[in-house]
């Protein structure tokens, strides 16, 4: 139970019991309320068993129920990422920027025309320059000390702590705000370009509509999803995406549960049945309450786990290595030069320029760039690892429906028994699929309406569901279906069995149609392929993928598989595959030794993706349970953006390459020179800085870079045979 110990508008503290001693809980509602909307301030306790909350916006009802739904949430990691300088907000990076080079100026132009003040060597006293070395340097040195503390190693951060510490300590302070002025301008840099990195990546997931229609008091108002919670009503029309889990109360609509089964799942829905989360509405229209909020994620939700999984997933390379040796051989290097030249500032400008921090970024930013990339071509790249594994690739698996086909069978052949002729069979056949709602039938009926045939409306039909559906009129008994619905009903085939042999040997899916017990004709159904992906297949061989290494893995059956396969030029290709098999099918690769690529495009792909070095999927990520399983989204289901992706990425680890070659060269020229003493803390700093914007700026190359090979329109996929390389580039 909740009580008030007292409110005022926008503060109140409250007491609740089960806070009481359960330090897990007092982590939750500290966790998830501070992130809440409305919410500027909130301070649990398990020690008082109380809660201090500043809102507004908010009314103390609903941060109550907040409260209470706080127990039932994940328990909150422990393990977060330790705290960084790139962490603080913008603004305030701009601050720390701004605050030592105002200082640094005021204190150079005050010597110039006043001279060294007489108190400045007195070491009881901090001078301006001090100060704001101490202030604008707190992010760097607290990121250093919790560094070697909590994780027990030594960073670049901790190497700035130490060389800026002995300069105040010597009464070096200009020198001393010199560095952290330059250090901070790197880190505010690195900032930015993860800032625009999430800018790119917010457009992909607003996977939401930002307004619905909700139902209120007889009359419709259009609110921000944001605003709304469970019991609400809300309307959906044809082409809406519901935007939370819900219950039709009222009207009937045909929806389309693709991205949730993986491939084109038509539902009706009416009163009393539920709307799947993020399901599209093809036909009608409903009011439905709302049941589940808790599954609605926010961008900014989103996008933490996009960030999260970037930094847990992210691989030792040979930036990892290379810092890890060398932090620990720059204070060795110090020390030395320190002792043998009996001078501090040249141990400490060896510190400096053997700092790091450049080789770092030689990596992380080029990662980020290769996001932004790839985000103007609609790619989302959730983690530096996915780029770093797609580079190195070596197995290439992709689903079949929905990924390489459509995902929306259509009627290819219509082929009569001697007895009837093809009209009168799809007028048979769409009549008595009419109020179906499955894909096939779906087809059936288009095909008809497009020939002009008539369809009657047999509503007093029946269907029975994954086989077929019959209807008595006239006397008449009409059967459309399988095989297998046809055998249970007892139909004679015998008279369409050379017409049945004739569509499977085409690969198609068959449809039968008959009427009186009696087969009349058959519907040759096929899965369309996608028009980009004979030139996506042809692309990723001519990147050195053979037939060993690009599969085909379908839970579809094997007719249409082999079909797709054989179109595709694909010899490897496995149907009837359930997800699970998927999954280990990728392990046991894996644990061969390759490096395993899934391409999916749905929640049934969702294990194998996870279990692949790199999982893509060909659609928007529309839940965290599928954002959490992948590393790239191919948000408009482009195929030809996989072998793009796989050449942007090869791409970007030879410009890292090159940027480790530029920072290691760099670095050690500038030892060098430290040690014929032709470099002090100032100038050690100043080559730090200089040595990052170059790394910065080959590292621009990646964002500039677009292949010669690849094209998204598809108008010359034709000419896809030979040269790949007088493509039309991709924009």
């Amino acid at each position: 139970m909740i009580r008030e110990i007292f409110s005022l508008p926008g503060l109140a503290r409250l007491s609740f019991d089960a806070l009481y001693k359960d330090k897990s809980l007092e982590k939750k509602i500290n966790h998830y309320l501070k992130s809440s909307k409305g919410i500027k301030y909130v301070n649990a306790s398990s020690i008082t068993g109380k809660v201090l909350v500043k809102y507004e916006g908010r009314t103390l009802g609903e941060i109550k129920r907040e409260i209470i739904n706080a127990i039932f949430k994940d328990d909150v990691d422990d393990n977060v990422k330790p705290y960084e300088p790139e962490d603080l907000p913008l603004k305030t990076q701009f601050v720390m920027v701004a605050m030592p080079l105002a200082a640094t100026i005021y204190t150079v132009l005050k010597r110039i025309f006043a001279g060294k003040s007489p108190l400045s060597g007195h070491y009881g006293l901090l001078s301006i320059s001090s100060i704001v070395s101490i202030v604008a340097g707190y992010p760097i040195f607290r990121s250093g000390i919790n560094t070697l503390l909590k994780e027990r190693k030594i960073n670049g951060d901790l190497m700035i702590t130490i060389a800026t510490t002995i300069m105040l300590f010597i009464r070096e302070s200009i020198l001393g705000l010199v560095v952290i002025f330059l250090v901070n301008l790197s880190v505010f840099i690195h900032s930015l370009n993860i800032h625009y990195n999430k800018k790119a990546l917010e457009s992909f997931l607003r996977l939401k509509p930002g307004k619905v229609w909700m139902a209120l008091e007889g009359r419709e108002i259009e609110v921000p999803v944001e605003e709304l919670n469970e019991g609400d009503v809300i309307s959906l029309k044809k082409g809406d995406v519901a935007p939370f889990e819900c219950e039709v109360v009222e009207g009937s609509a045909i929806v389309d549960e693709k991205y949730i089964r993986g491939k084109v799942k038509y539902v009706k829905k009416q009163k009393g049945d539920k709307i799947i989360e993020s399901s599209l509405l093809i036909d009608g229209e409903v009011k439905a309450r709302i049941t589940d909020i808790e599954a609605n994620e926010s961008i900014e939700d989103l996008y933490k786990i996009v960030e999260l999984e970037s930094r847990e997933k992210y691989i030792t390379n040979t930036a990892d290595v290379y810092i890890n040796k060398v932090i620990p051989l720059s204070f060795f290097i110090t020390g030395f030069v320190s002792f043998y030249t009996k001078d501090i500032l040249k141990g400490i400008s060896s510190m400096l320029v053997l700092c790091p921090c450049t080789f770092a970024h030689g990596s992380t930013g080029v990662y980020g760039i290769a996001v932004k990339n790839a985000a103007k071509r609609g790619i989302l790249i959730k983690s530096s690892s996915a780029i770093e594994n797609m580079a190195k690739a070596d197995m290439l698996i992709f689903d079949k429906t929905g990924t390489l086909t459509e995902g929306r069978p259509i009627v290819s052949e219509i082929l009569p028994s001697s007895s009837t002729d093809k009209n009168h069979i799809l007028k048979i056949a769409a009549s008595a699929e009419y109020g179906v709602v499955h894909p096939a039938a779906l087809s059936i009926i288009k095909k008809a309406d497009d020939m002009g045939i008539k369809v009657e409306d047999f509503s007093h039909g029946k269907e029975v569901k994954s086989m077929g559906a019959f209807a008595c009129v006239d006397g008449k008994q009409m059967y459309v279906g399988n095989e297998r619905f046809m055998e249970i009903n007892n139909i004679d085939l015998h008279d369409v069995e050379n017409l049945s042999n004739v569509l499977k040997s085409l690969n198609r899916g068959v449809i039968y149609v008959a009427v009186d017990g009696n087969a009349i004709g058959v519907i040759g159904m096929k899965d369309v392929l996608k028009k980009k992906s004979k030139a996506a297949v042809e692309l990723v061989r001519s990147l050195g993928f053979n037939d060993d290494s690009i599969y085909i893995l379908s839970g579809d059956d094997k007719e249409p598989t082999d079909r797709v396969a054989y179109e595709l030029g694909i010899v490897n290709a496995f149907s009837s595959v359930s997800p699970d098999e998927k999954k280990n099918f990728v392990k046991r690769q894996k644990y061969d030794g390759k490096t395993v690529v899934m391409v999916g495009d749905g929640l049934n792909d969702v294990k194998a993706m996870r279990s692949a070095d790199v999982g893509i999927i060909l659609g928007r990520p529309i839940s965290k349970k599928i954002l959490k399983a992948l590393d790239v989204a191919v948000i408009d289901e482009n195929p030809l953006k996989i072998p793009y992706l796989i050449e942007l990425s090869r791409y970007s680890k030879e410009v890292i390459k090159q940027n480790h070659v530029i920072a290691s060269t760099m670095s050690y020229i500038e030892y060098v020179m430290t040690l014929f003493g032709k470099v002090n803390p100032f100038t050690a700093a100043m080559l730090h800085s200089m040595n990052q914007l170059i790394v910065l700026a080959n590292s621009i190359k990646v964002y500039k870079y677009s292949s010669r090979r690849i094209i998204s329109d598809g108008r010359n996929e034709k000419k896809i045979r030979r040269s790949f390389e007088s493509f039309k580039t991709d924009g």
